[in-house]
This record gives structure tokens, C-alpha cells and sequence, in this order.
């Protein structure tokens, strides 16, 4: 096991659940790539695959944890990002029946 690969997964590990419990707490997205979240996804899988097809260790186990904390951190986005295009704010609720009368009545703003 790589002691220097261990540290970098557990300050990772350490500065994600932080960014998800802002999300959370804020239930804004505004400013949040995407994007970036993808592609730190593809990192972890990468790395995983890496650690599966040449040198398992535990320290897959630290991928495993921080690509299932960023996946949450994704599924905030994608909520909290289509609250937010349909004008619901924050602590507050619309029915699905609210939200499709507005674009049938071609509201959209």
C-alpha cells in the first residue's frame, strides 16, 4: 500500500462530506460544476480500476468512499438545480401539478 496515495484519498475523503453538507444546508448549486464532479467521478473509477487490475490493497476502499460521497454531492445537484429552474425556493415546496401548469400555460420565467 501506497502510504503517499492513502494520504491523498483520506484529504479527499476529509474535504468532501464538507461540500455535500453545504449543499445540503444551503440547497444551493449555484456555482458547482457539474462538469468537475463528472470527471472526479472518473478519476475514482479509474483509480479503482487501477487498484482492481494491478495492485488491490485497501486503499480501494478510500476511492470506494469518497466516489459514493461525490456521487451524493451529484444527486444534490441535480435536485437542487431543477428546483431552482422550477422557481422553487429554498424550504419551500411545489406540487407536480404546480410546476406543469406553468409550462402549459407558457410560463416560464
Amino acid at each position: 500500500m501506497s502510504i503517499l496515495e492513502a494520504g491523498m484519498m483520506l484529504c479527499f475523503g476529509i474535504s468532501w462530506p464538507f461540500q455535500v453538507a453545504k449543499t445540503y444546508k444551503t440547497k444551493n448549486v449555484k456555482g458547482k460544476s457539474i462538469l468537475f464532479l463528472w470527471l472526479i467521478e472518473a478519476g475514482y473509477v479509474m483509480g479503482m480500476g487501477h487498484k482492481i487490475l494491478y495492485s488491490m490493497d485497501a486503499v480501494i476502499y478510500l476511492y470506494i468512499l469518497n466516489f459514493v460521497v461525490v456521487g451524493a454531492d451529484m444527486v444534490l445537484y441535480y435536485i437542487y438545480k431543477n428546483r431552482a429552474e422550477n422557481g422553487v425556493k429554498s424550504g419551500e415546496r411545489k406540487s407536480r401539478a404546480e410546476i406543469s401548469n406553468k409550462y402549459k400555460s407558457g410560463v416560464t420565467a
